[in-house]
């Protein structure tokens, strides 16, 4: 599950270090806290860790 702009693999990577505790919740942008609540740390590691698909 590739992400599809540098801003979103960004949000998804800000997301997962808030699920691991290295980034305050409260301090993400709209966008990765939406992330951040919908998806688990597997699928926003995923995120993370492909290539952005342009």
């Amino acid at each position: 599950m590739p992400s599809t702009s540098h801003k979103q693999k960004k949000a998804a990577c800000l997301a997962l270090a808030s699920k691991l505790g290295k980034f305050p919740v409260g301090k993400l942008h709209p966008s990765a806290k939406q992330m951040y609540d919908s998806l688990s740390v597997k699928q926003l590691s995923e995120f993370c860790r492909e290539p952005v698909s342009e």
